[in-house]
């Protein structure tokens, strides 16, 4: 017996497909994928969030100064980025930033790199 294909993303979704026919079609939704460990919450609940309020609080002007700047600090910006717990905690590479500051710090990589706003982690 023919079955339609239930596959999303597949070409054949609603007609016949010989890829997903019969017993290999799944019979539930895939699991979406964690956003963050549960050792990574862990270290943002525990370490890093009280760390960074109290760094914004203790540095309310924005640090970056890019074109279009609000001036008043809202986040931390991570000169050598966030790729292990180390660097996400290492206090020496933060900047108090904007919003707007820390986007463009990351959409304008070159600018941001030639002003020494973004560093590289391998140094």
């Amino acid at each position: 017996m023919q079955t339609n294909c239930t596959i999303p993303g597949c070409v054949n979704n609603g007609r016949y497909c010989r890829l997903h026919s019969g017993s290999l079609a799944p019979s539930k939704e895939p699991k979406p994928i964690n956003k963050k460990s549960e050792k990574r919450k862990e270290i943002d609940n525990k370490e890093y969030l009280p760390a960074a309020r109290k760094f914004i609080k203790d540095n309310p002007n924005c640090e970056l100064k890019m074109k279009g700047c609000t001036g008043r600090a809202q986040g931390v910006h991570h000169l050598k980025g966030k790729a292990t717990i180390e660097l996400l905690l290492d206090k020496r590479f933060w900047k108090a930033s904007c919003y707007h500051c820390n986007l463009m710090a990351e959409i304008k990589d070159a600018e941001a790199r030639a002003s020494g706003l973004k560093l590289s982690k391998f140094n």
